[in-house]
C-alpha cells in the first residue's frame, strides 16, 4: 500500500514511511514561510496528509485539484510559493528538529 501525489500523467509514488518524510520537511519548511491566506490552506492540505489520522497509504492529492486562484497571476503567485517552500525544504531547512 502506498500513497500518491501528482497530477495529468505524471504521479510520484511514495511508500508510507517516504510519504511520512516528505510531509515532515514539508511542513517544517511551509511552516516559516506562510503569510498569506492561501499559504496557510496550502500548509493545511499538507496537514492533512497525516497518516496518524487518516490512515497508512491513504494520503495523496491530485495538483491539478487545488483552487490555485481566481486569475492567472494569483496562480502564479501561489504556483511560486508551492516552489518555494520545496526549494525551502531541498535545503534541508530546519532537518535538524526531526527525529
Amino acid at each position: 500500500m502506498g500513497n500518491f501525489f501528482g497530477g495529468e500523467s505524471t504521479w510520484l509514488s511514495l511508500s508510507n514511511g517516504s510519504t511520512a518524510a516528505l510531509l515532515d520537511v514539508l511542513m517544517l519548511a511551509v511552516s516559516d514561510l506562510a503569510a498569506r491566506p492561501w499559504d496557510y490552506r496550502f500548509a493545511a492540505l499538507l496537514a492533512l496528509q497525516d497518516q496518524n489520522v487518516i490512515g497508512r497509504g491513504a494520503a495523496g492529492f491530485d495538483v491539478t485539484d487545488i483552487d490555485w486562484g481566481a486569475d492567472p497571476s494569483e496562480a502564479q503567485q501561489n504556483k511560486e510559493f508551492v516552489l518555494a517552500v520545496i526549494d525551502l525544504a531541498a535545503r534541508r531547512h530546519r532537518w535538524d528538529e526531526l527525529d
